[in-house]
Order: structure tokens, then C-alpha cells, then sequence
């Protein structure tokens, strides 16, 4: 019998946060507002992923768009095909490119900047980190390097780390004038980065000035609106906080509406009374706002108040009847409530208006495999493959994706091929109360029953709604009376241990 399941639950166990420097990358793209549009081969156990496997290709305004305002222009050709070069596994190519074309513009970042930033783009951790090692020492005096692996210690939750770095960074950003534009990028991000350390330490006083000078550089800028809300919050500021949140709705009208965003730190407060209020203020005074009904929805799906999740739902599609998120989300909704008929009929509505939405496709398959019809289990598993398939990149599955994938396949019996996926992706790190729910059942099949009430029981702590709560607490009371009906038949189990003379 496989050990598979079990050795990973252990790992699971003992798991620490693993990130990659495309992380990084990314926390430090949502702290500027974007301006507008206008060592050769590869290191040692190293791979450039084909450009099939990219999500989106890079552009020349993404790379160099924090150093020039025309990254578009033609005089940066070299750098859009330096990406090219990059992607098709010729890294040697993009050097030479990079460096041709910051000797044109001696503006331009450092070569080894740029190649670190597409090494952390391919998911290429080392790749990066030798990149910003040798930045370090050829340009002493240029912060970015330090921002970088001072932010990848924030996304590690080293906060010390992350402190010591910005205080060797900061007199750098103050006597840097090689490019104010760049200069500019970098007070920003220390900004962003010393008001995350307070904000990880709890000390909401000494975050706010960061943040005011982050939107002193940049008031546009939506996250840092939302982050100084927080903040305001948690000083027992809610009116001001609203102020901030409200900023950030008239810089970009998407994000999410005021009231709801001060319901969900009500919520983090554990006050719901005054979420509740602000969820039914931001209903009233938009009526008609989809976005709204939809974050409303969202909102009282994670409360685990389902049937209101619905009615706000039900009136998004209202508002909209071709809105593909309204649609997807009443299918999840409907599935979450056992609906199945409903979870089916929005969700193939979805599917076929958007065949490319993964998340739309996974739900529906779900759906489909909980039905006694053998059409609908060979859809799911038609679905959950090519799904499998367009979301994996190399070795790396999507944990979600293969969680259905292996639900799927065990529900068809192949128990085995089930019990492989799974424990591949409880190595991986987190899961889903769902998938714990798929490991749960499998390792009842294989007798396993204490690691299977002990990751059951993760799944029931969690807070927020999954479709297979009810599912999960039924087949735990199971195995915890089973358990006890093992312990009460077994005599051995509870006689005192040594001699009893």
C-alpha cells in the first residue's frame, strides 16, 4: 500500500513559506503607478520555460518603464527583443542586447538588473539572485539590488531582515541623481517597504508617515490609498479610513467600493454587526453598481452567509446578464449549497462565453463529477485534463487545478492515480479545505484514520465557506466514532502500562 499520502501530510506538517523573487517583482510592480504607455548562457541547474508556458509576454515597458518615460520608443527596440531572446532560451543573446542597449542609454538599469528581473519573471529564483549578487558588487552605489532582497525578506516574513537592508539602502536612494526617475521608483518602494515592517509589527503610528510620503510621490497610487485605510482603521480611525478607501475608488472605479472594504476590516475586528452595516450601506447606495453586488456577494461568501451571498448574486445578474463574473460566481455559490442543477446551468453559461476561463472550466467539472451520469463524469475528467494540462509548467501543477484533476480521477476509481496527485501537492505547501477533504476520504480508503481525522480537522478549522464542509463534517464524525469504537473494542488500548502486581 502506498506511503505517499502519509509522508506528505508530514510534510505538510513542517512546511515553510517558499516564494520566488517573481514575487518580489511583483509586490514592488503594485507600489508604482504605472506611467503611461508610450555571464552569458544559463546558470548552473537553470532552465528558460518555452514561451508557450508564459502567461503574458513582457514588454519593453515592464522591464525598463521605472527608468524612461517612452519605453515604446523604437531607440528600445533592443529591449523588446532582448526579452525575446530571453523567453526562446538564448539568455547569452539577451545579455549582449541589454548591454548594447544601455550603452546607448547609460540611463537604462544595469545589465545584471535587468537579466535578475527575467530570471525572477521564468520563476528562476537562482538565476535571479546571482543576477543581484554581481549588481552589488560592479555598482555599489545603486540601490535596486538592496530593495530587491530587501523585499524578498519581507515576503519571507524576515521583517529584522528586511529593516537592517533598508537602513543600508536608504543614504544610497539619498545620494543617488544618476536618473531621477529611477530615484523616484526607489523612495518609493522604501516607502512601501518600512511601512509594511511597522504594518507586520503592529505599530500603526509609526507606519503612517511612510505612507504619506509614498503618496506624496505617487497620489495615484490605488494600494497605497488602501494600505494608509488600514492603517487608519486600526488606530480606531473609521471615517478617515473610509476617506482613504474612497481615494483609491476615484483613482481606479474597479477596486473594491469603500463601504465594503471598511465591512471587511469590521469583519477582521470580529465586528459583525458594523460589517453587516457597511455591506447593506454599499447595496443602498449603489443599487445598480455591479461591482458592488459582486463584492458584496464575495464578501458574504467568506462570512459563510450563503444565502445572501446568493441574493446579492441574483441581483448582479440582474444589473447584468452577460456579466461572465456574475455568472461564475452564482455557479459557485449554487455549488457551494449543493445546488447542482444551478451550479451546472451558470456555470456551462460561463464555458461558453469564455471556453479559455480556467476557473469557470474547474468549477463546472466539479459540478459534473457529483453527478450520477456517466456523460457528465466523462466531461469532468475531458475538462479537468486539458485543464491540468494548460496550467502545469514543467514538474509545477496548479494546486487547485490538480486537486480537482484528482478528485475527478478518484471519483472515476482510480484511486491510485488520486492518491499521487495528492500528495504531490500536499508536499507543495497549503491546500485548500476541499482538497483536504479529497486526501481525507482517500486516506479512509487506505485505512489511514488518524491522518485522516487529523487533516480533516484542518479543513473544518478554516473560517471561510468550501463546497464540501458538510461533506467533511459528516465523514469526521464518522472516523472520530469509529476511532472510539476501535479503542473501546481494544482493551490494550487503555490498560495502564507495567506490572500490575
Amino acid at each position: 500500500m502506498s506511503k505517499v499520502l502519509v509522508r506528505a501530510f508530514c510534510a505538510v506538517a513542517m512546511a515553510t513559506t517558499v516564494f520566488t523573487l517573481d514575487s518580489v517583482q511583483r509586490v514592488a510592480e503594485a507600489q508604482t503607478t504605472p506611467p503611461a504607455a508610450g555571464q552569458s548562457g544559463t546558470p548552473d541547474n537553470q532552465t528558460v520555460p518555452d514561451s508557450t508556458t508564459q502567461q503574458n509576454p513582457y514588454t519593453a515597458e515592464w522591464l525598463i518603464g521605472t527608468a524612461v518615460s517612452d519605453a515604446g520608443s523604437p531607440q528600445y527596440r533592443d529591449i523588446g527583443e532582448a526579452i525575446t531572446r530571453f523567453r526562446n532560451g538564448d539568455t547569452s543573446g539577451a545579455r549582449d542586447l541589454l548591454s548594447r542597449a544601455r550603452q546607448t542609454n547609460p540611463k537604462l538599469p544595469p545589465v545584471e538588473l535587468m537579466m535578475g528581473r527575467l530570471w525572477g519573471a521564468a520563476n528562476q529564483s537562482n538565476g535571479a539572485r546571482n543576477e543581484l549578487e554581481k549588481a552589488v558588487v560592479a555598482y555599489p552605489n545603486d540601490p535596486e539590488a538592496y530593495l530587491f532582497f530587501a523585499e524578498t525578506a519581507l515576503v519571507d516574513h524576515r521583517i529584522t531582515d528586511c529593516e537592517a537592508i533598508l537602513q543600508k539602502v536608504k543614504p544610497l536612494i539619498d545620494a543617488f541623481n544618476e536618473n531621477l526617475k529611477r530615484k523616484r521608483n526607489f523612495e518609493i518602494r522604501y516607502n512601501s517597504a518600512m511601512a509594511a515592517i511597522n504594518e507586520a509589527r503592529n505599530q500603526w503610528d509609526a507606519a503612517i508617515p511612510y505612507l504619506k510620503a509614498w503618496l506624496n510621490l505617487d497620489p495615484d497610487n490605488v494600494a497605497a490609498h488602501q494600505r494608509l485605510g488600514t492603517t487608519l482603521f486600526q488606530l480606531g480611525k473609521p471615517t478617515e479610513a473610509y476617506n482613504e478607501f474612497d481615494a483609491a475608488v476615484k483613482v481606479d472605479p474597479k477596486t473594491v467600493n469603500p463601504y465594503i472594504a471598511l465591512a471587511e476590516m469590521y469583519e477582521q475586528a470580529k465586528d459583525r454587526p458594523n460589517a453587516a452595516k457597511s455591506i447593506g450601506y454599499a447595496v443602498q447606495k449603489n443599487p445598480k453598481d455591479l461591482n458592488v453586488q459582486l463584492q458584496a456577494a464575495r464578501w458574504a461568501m467568506v462570512t459563510n452567509q450563503l444565502n445572501e451571498a446568493q441574493k446579492y448574486a441574483d441581483k448582479a445578474i440582474q444589473i447584468d446578464p452577460k456579466s461572465l463574473d456574475a455568472k461564475i460566481l452564482r455557479g459557485e455559490i449554487a455549488r457551494f449549497t449543493g445546488d447542482l442543477k444551478t451550479a451546472e446551468n451558470y456555470l456551462e453559461q460561463a464555458v461558453a462565453q469564455a471556453p479559455a476561463n480556467i476557473q469557470a472550466s474547474n468549477q463546472l467539472a466539479l459540478v459534473l463529477v457529483e453527478q450520477d451520469d456517466k456523460d457528465k463524469k466523462d466531461r469532468a475528467l475531458q475538462i479537468a485534463e486539458l485543464n491540468l494540462r494548460a496550467t502545469t509548467q514543467g514538474d509545477r501543477a496548479n494546486p487547485e487545478i490538480a486537486a480537482t484533476y484528482a478528485w475527478v480521477v478518484y471519483k472515476l476509481g482510480r484511486t491510485s492515480e488520486a492518491e499521487q496527485i495528492l500528495g504531490k501537492i500536499l508536499s507543495a505547501g497549503a491546500i485548500s479545505p476541499d482538497t483536504a477533504y479529497y486526501v481525507g476520504k482517500i486516506l479512509q480508503d487506505r485505512g489511514k484514520t488518524d491522518n485522516a481525522i487529523k487533516i480533516l480537522e484542518t479543513a473544518i478549522g478554516s473560517p471561510n465557506p468550501f463546497a464540501q464542509r458538510q461533506a467533511t463534517t459528516e465523514l469526521l464524525a464518522q472516523l472520530r466514532k469509529q476511532k472510539q469504537q476501535e479503542k473501546s473494542a481494544d482493551p490494550s488500548a487503555t490498560a495502564p502500562s507495567g506490572d500490575n502486581k
